[in-house]
Protein backbone atom coordinates (compact mmCIF):
# COMPACT_ATOMS: atom_id res chain seq x y z
CA UNK A 1 0.00 0.00 0.00
CA UNK A 2 1.52 2.98 -0.99
CA UNK A 3 1.21 5.97 1.93
CA UNK A 4 -0.27 9.75 0.70
CA UNK A 5 2.80 11.67 1.46
CA UNK A 6 0.53 14.59 2.33
CA UNK A 7 -1.40 12.91 5.00
CA UNK A 8 1.59 11.25 5.94
CA UNK A 9 3.01 15.23 6.65
CA UNK A 10 -0.32 15.83 7.99
CA UNK A 11 0.22 12.98 10.29
CA UNK A 12 3.35 13.89 11.52
CA UNK A 13 2.57 17.00 12.59
CA UNK A 14 2.24 18.34 16.13
CA UNK A 15 -1.37 19.85 16.96
CA UNK A 16 -0.91 23.22 18.01
CA UNK A 17 -4.44 24.82 19.48
CA UNK A 18 -2.65 28.59 18.40
CA UNK A 19 -1.71 27.42 14.75
CA UNK A 20 -5.42 25.95 14.58
CA UNK A 21 -6.59 29.16 15.40
CA UNK A 22 -3.83 31.32 13.65
CA UNK A 23 -5.48 29.19 10.45
CA UNK A 24 -8.88 29.94 11.05
CA UNK A 25 -8.70 33.86 11.16
CA UNK A 26 -6.38 33.86 8.48
CA UNK A 27 -8.48 32.01 6.32
CA UNK A 28 -7.61 32.87 2.12
CA UNK A 29 -11.92 33.85 2.89
CA UNK A 30 -10.95 35.70 5.36
CA UNK A 31 -8.24 37.58 4.50
CA UNK A 32 -9.97 38.03 0.44
CA UNK A 33 -12.89 39.29 1.68
CA UNK A 34 -11.35 42.28 4.24
CA UNK A 35 -8.96 42.49 1.47
CA UNK A 36 -11.96 43.33 -1.41
CA UNK A 37 -13.91 45.55 1.50
CA UNK A 38 -10.89 47.83 2.03
CA UNK A 39 -10.26 48.29 -1.53
CA UNK A 40 -13.95 48.70 -2.88
CA UNK A 41 -14.13 51.04 -0.31
CA UNK A 42 -11.09 53.07 -0.74
CA UNK A 43 -12.22 53.40 -4.49
CA UNK A 44 -15.66 53.86 -4.52
CA UNK A 45 -16.55 56.64 -6.40
CA UNK A 46 -20.20 56.75 -4.73
CA UNK A 47 -22.49 54.84 -3.09
CA UNK A 48 -24.41 52.59 -5.74
CA UNK A 49 -21.29 51.50 -7.22
CA UNK A 50 -19.65 50.70 -4.26
CA UNK A 51 -22.61 48.49 -3.43
CA UNK A 52 -22.65 46.57 -6.80
CA UNK A 53 -18.65 46.49 -6.83
CA UNK A 54 -18.75 44.59 -3.01
CA UNK A 55 -21.62 42.35 -3.93
CA UNK A 56 -20.11 40.88 -7.48
CA UNK A 57 -16.84 40.67 -5.66
CA UNK A 58 -18.13 39.76 -2.36
CA UNK A 59 -20.24 36.49 -4.08
CA UNK A 60 -17.46 35.57 -6.76
CA UNK A 61 -14.54 35.94 -4.81
CA UNK A 62 -15.80 34.74 -1.14
CA UNK A 63 -19.10 33.13 -1.05
CA UNK A 64 -18.41 30.83 -4.30
CA UNK A 65 -15.24 29.51 -2.66
CA UNK A 66 -16.34 28.88 0.76
CA UNK A 67 -19.22 27.26 -1.20
CA UNK A 68 -17.38 25.45 -3.52
CA UNK A 69 -15.42 23.59 -0.69
CA UNK A 70 -18.27 22.74 1.14
CA UNK A 71 -20.06 20.78 -1.21
CA UNK A 72 -16.61 19.46 -1.75
CA UNK A 73 -16.37 18.26 1.46
CA UNK A 74 -19.74 17.39 2.03
CA UNK A 75 -19.37 15.12 -1.03
CA UNK A 76 -15.97 13.30 0.02
CA UNK A 77 -14.33 15.19 -2.88
CA UNK A 78 -12.19 17.34 0.24
CA UNK A 79 -10.69 15.39 2.95
CA UNK A 80 -10.30 18.50 5.04
CA UNK A 81 -10.78 22.51 5.29
CA UNK A 82 -7.51 22.83 4.13
CA UNK A 83 -7.52 20.57 1.08
CA UNK A 84 -3.89 18.60 2.25
CA UNK A 85 -3.96 16.43 -0.15
CA UNK A 86 -2.31 17.68 -3.56
CA UNK A 87 -5.23 15.13 -5.74
CA UNK A 88 -8.21 17.23 -4.02
CA UNK A 89 -6.77 20.44 -5.30
CA UNK A 90 -6.68 20.93 -8.70
CA UNK A 91 -10.52 20.67 -9.54
CA UNK A 92 -11.31 22.71 -6.78
CA UNK A 93 -9.13 25.40 -8.08
CA UNK A 94 -10.20 25.42 -11.60
CA UNK A 95 -14.07 26.00 -10.11
CA UNK A 96 -12.43 29.00 -7.78
CA UNK A 97 -10.73 30.07 -10.58
CA UNK A 98 -13.50 30.16 -13.25
CA UNK A 99 -15.76 31.92 -10.18
CA UNK A 100 -13.02 34.86 -9.88
CA UNK A 101 -12.63 35.24 -14.33
CA UNK A 102 -15.92 35.60 -14.23
CA UNK A 103 -16.09 38.35 -11.78
CA UNK A 104 -13.54 39.84 -13.43
CA UNK A 105 -15.43 39.66 -16.24
CA UNK A 106 -18.49 41.32 -14.44
CA UNK A 107 -16.40 44.37 -13.34
CA UNK A 108 -15.23 44.98 -16.77
CA UNK A 109 -19.51 45.09 -17.62
CA UNK A 110 -19.95 47.47 -14.07
CA UNK A 111 -16.94 49.58 -15.07
CA UNK A 112 -15.72 49.00 -12.27
CA UNK A 113 -12.82 51.28 -10.30
CA UNK A 114 -9.19 50.27 -11.63
CA UNK A 115 -7.56 48.98 -8.06
CA UNK A 116 -10.57 46.50 -7.49
CA UNK A 117 -9.75 45.66 -11.22
CA UNK A 118 -6.42 45.23 -10.65
CA UNK A 119 -7.00 43.32 -7.43
CA UNK A 120 -9.65 40.76 -8.98
CA UNK A 121 -6.76 40.11 -11.72
CA UNK A 122 -3.57 39.89 -9.66
CA UNK A 123 -5.93 37.04 -7.56
CA UNK A 124 -6.87 35.23 -10.22
CA UNK A 125 -3.04 35.18 -11.90
CA UNK A 126 -2.23 34.18 -7.86
CA UNK A 127 -4.56 31.40 -7.84
CA UNK A 128 -3.36 30.59 -11.19
CA UNK A 129 -0.05 30.04 -10.38
CA UNK A 130 -1.03 28.40 -7.02
CA UNK A 131 -2.80 25.70 -9.10
CA UNK A 132 0.19 24.91 -11.48
CA UNK A 133 2.45 24.88 -8.15
CA UNK A 134 0.32 22.47 -6.45
CA UNK A 135 0.44 19.66 -9.28
CA UNK A 136 4.28 19.09 -8.63
CA UNK A 137 4.20 20.52 -4.66
CA UNK A 138 2.35 21.30 -1.63
CA UNK A 139 2.04 25.14 -2.40
CA UNK A 140 0.52 26.98 1.07
CA UNK A 141 -2.37 28.97 -0.86
CA UNK A 142 -2.53 30.72 2.98
CA UNK A 143 0.82 31.92 2.97
CA UNK A 144 -0.13 33.12 -1.27
CA UNK A 145 -3.42 35.48 -0.16
CA UNK A 146 -1.29 36.23 2.51
CA UNK A 147 1.95 37.26 0.65
CA UNK A 148 -0.82 39.18 -1.30
CA UNK A 149 -2.76 40.75 0.93
CA UNK A 150 0.45 42.69 2.90
CA UNK A 151 1.62 45.09 0.28
CA UNK A 152 -1.83 45.97 -0.78
CA UNK A 153 -2.73 46.49 2.46
CA UNK A 154 0.37 48.17 3.16
CA UNK A 155 0.12 50.97 -0.18
CA UNK A 156 -3.91 51.18 1.34
CA UNK A 157 -2.95 51.70 5.07
CA UNK A 158 -0.39 53.56 6.21
CA UNK A 159 -0.76 52.44 9.07
CA UNK A 160 0.73 48.66 8.52
CA UNK A 161 3.76 50.20 7.71
CA UNK A 162 4.32 52.05 10.49
CA UNK A 163 3.56 49.06 12.64
CA UNK A 164 6.38 46.83 10.34
CA UNK A 165 8.42 49.99 10.57
CA UNK A 166 8.72 50.35 14.34
CA UNK A 167 8.51 46.91 15.06
CA UNK A 168 11.19 45.21 11.53
CA UNK A 169 14.20 46.55 13.53
CA UNK A 170 13.79 44.63 16.83
CA UNK A 171 12.84 41.31 14.77
CA UNK A 172 15.97 41.63 12.36
CA UNK A 173 18.20 42.03 15.91
CA UNK A 174 20.63 43.86 12.90
CA UNK A 175 20.11 47.30 12.91
CA UNK A 176 19.03 50.02 14.64
CA UNK A 177 15.48 51.35 14.60
CA UNK A 178 16.72 54.65 12.48
CA UNK A 179 18.19 52.25 9.93
CA UNK A 180 14.94 50.24 9.69
CA UNK A 181 12.48 53.34 9.71
CA UNK A 182 14.83 54.46 6.66
CA UNK A 183 14.68 51.48 4.92
CA UNK A 184 10.66 50.95 5.09
CA UNK A 185 10.48 54.99 4.42
CA UNK A 186 12.52 54.68 1.39
CA UNK A 187 10.22 51.11 0.00
CA UNK A 188 7.26 52.74 0.61
CA UNK A 189 8.21 56.04 -1.48
CA UNK A 190 9.11 53.46 -4.22
CA UNK A 191 5.71 51.79 -3.91
CA UNK A 192 4.23 55.28 -4.34
CA UNK A 193 6.18 56.46 -7.21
Amino acid sequence: MTTDPDMARLAAARPSIAAARISRVLDPVNVVAVLLLIVTWRSRTGWLEFSEVLALVLVGAVGVPKTVLALALRHGLASDRQVVRRQERPVLAAVVLASVVLTVGGLALLHAPRPVFALLVAMATGLLLVLVATLAAKASLHAAVLAGAIPILWLWNPGLGVAVQRFWPQSCGRESEKDGTARVRSLWEWCLD
